[in-house]
C-alpha cells in the first residue's frame, strides 16, 4: 500500500497541489480582466453607450441621456468604492489610493465626454485645469478658489478613509460617498459646458 503511494505521489500531486493552483490562477485572471474593463475609462465606450441609449429612447433629449450616462457612471464609481472598501483597515493603505486613482480616472472620461458632447474637443493647458478643476471639486462649481479645492479634496480623503476602517459597513459608505461625488462632478460638467455652448 505504502508502496503505492508513493508510486502515485506525483499523480496526487498533480491533482490536488498543480490542478487547483492553475484554476485559481485563470479565476483570478478572468476576475481581473472583468474588473479592468470596468474600471477602465474609455470616452468611446461611453460614447457608444450614448448612441445605445439614443436609438432605445429617440424621444429623450440629449440632456435627459446625459443625466442617464452621469447615473451610469456614478454607479461605476460607487462600486469601485464598494470593492475597495470591503477589507476594512487591513486594506486600507493599499485600497485607498487605488480607489481615488480608480475614481478619479472614470471621472476623467465621464467629463471628456461631457466636453465633447457639447463641442469642446481641444485640450489644451486651459480646458486640462477646467476638467482638473471639475474633477478635484467634487460636483462643486469650477470657479471656486484653489485652496478651497484642496480642502475639499482633503475631506473628501478623510471621508475615504473613515470609510474603508469598517469592512461591509465601509463597503456601502464607500459606494455612496463614491456615487454622489461623481453625480456631482458629471452634474457641474454639464451645467459648464452646457453654458459654454450656448455662449
Amino acid at each position: 500500500m505504502l508502496d503505492d503511494l508513493w508510486a502515485n505521489l506525483p499523480l496526487y500531486f498533480l491533482i490536488f497541489c498543480c490542478v487547483p493552483v492553475v484554476f485559481v490562477l485563470v479565476a483570478m485572471y478572468w476576475v481581473w480582466r472583468q474588473l479592468a474593463d470596468f474600471t477602465s475609462p474609455d470616452v468611446s465606450r461611453i460614447e457608444k453607450n450614448f448612441s445605445d441609449l439614443k436609438k432605445k429612447h429617440p424621444n429623450w433629449d440629449d440632456n435627459r441621456l446625459i443625466q442617464r450616462v452621469i447615473r451610469q457612471q456614478a454607479w461605476r464609481c460607487g462600486v469601485i468604492g464598494a470593492i475597495t472598501s470591503l477589507g476594512g483597515f487591513y486594506t486600507l493603505p493599499v485600497m485607498l489610493p487605488v480607489d481615488v486613482v480608480l475614481s478619479a480616472q472614470v471621472q476623467a472620461a465621464l467629463v471628456a465626454f461631457i466636453a465633447q458632447h457639447y463641442g469642446q474637443h481641444h485640450t489644451g493647458e486651459a480646458e486640462s485645469r477646467i476638467r482638473t478643476a471639475l474633477i478635484m471639486s467634487g460636483g462643486v462649481q469650477a470657479s471656486r478658489s484653489t485652496s478651497t479645492l484642496l480642502t475639499r479634496f482633503a475631506v473628501y480623503l478623510m471621508q475615504k478613509s473613515f470609510a474603508k476602517l469598517i469592512p461591509f459597513v465601509g463597503a456601502v459608505i464607500g459606494f455612496g460617498v463614491n456615487y454622489v461625488i461623481a453625480s456631482g462632478v458629471g452634474h457641474a460638467a454639464q451645467r459648464w459646458y452646457a453654458g459654454r455652448s450656448k455662449v
